[in-house]
């Protein structure tokens, strides 16, 4: 399985930098232990990829309109209409979860006490399942749009985890690769959805 990553943008002086955090790697291949990952940097990627992931970083253009969030928005946006087209399974993290949730038209807000923060998130069933995360984000998805469902909560009521309902699409607004050791839990829910 080759998993195609979108990496963060961000400028250096005049120079803009990819980059792709290490764990996310590594994470990766703890959830789909017989998977390649590549980095896509480029619209001229043409190899074929069975998962795409949006990685955390940048901001969405609806917060912020600097050179490299477009540019990331662009290459996010260029990708994932190819993914779906194709059928192929979605991942975002933070910044991609917020990058879905914009595109199935949800709802945002600025937020407090949402960065290098740990907090317990709450499963949207009703079954009382809680599970601490990590939140590195300051704006949270209030409502999500009517292709959307919510999997789990945080405690000021804002959007953690989503799926699509007919596509296999999922957003966590956490970051999976921060939580050292690698939480089976975070392993479980991507491979319940996808």
């Amino acid at each position: 399985m080759l998993i195609g990553i979108i990496p963060k943008i961000k400028k250096n002086r005049t120079e803009y930098e990819f980059s792709v955090d290490l764990n996310l790697i590594n994470f990766l291949y703890f959830v789909f232990p017989k998977s390649n990952c590549e980095i896509i940097y480029s619209k001229d990627f043409d190899k074929k990829i069975d998962m795409l992931i949006l990685s955390g970083g940048n901001d969405l253009l609806l917060f912020n309109k600097n050179k490299e969030h477009k540019m990331r928005f662009d290459l996010d946006f260029f990708f994932f209409k190819k993914a779906v087209k194709k059928n192929i399974p979605v991942i975002g993290i933070c910044y991609g979860a917020q990058f879905l949730a914009n595109f199935f038209k949800s709802s945002f807000k600025k937020i407090d006490n949402h960065v290098c923060k740990k907090h317990k998130i709450f499963m949207s069933d009703k079954n009382n399942e809680s599970y601490v995360v990590n939140s590195f984000h300051n704006y949270g998805i209030k409502a999500l749009g009517k292709e959307l469902s919510s999997i789990y909560y945080s405690k000021d009521k804002y959007i953690e985890c989503f799926k699509h309902k007919e596509l296999k699409i999922l957003g966590l607004m956490w970051h999976p690769e921060r939580h050292l050791p690698f939480k089976n839990n975070d392993k479980k829910i991507i491979r319940k959805i996808l």
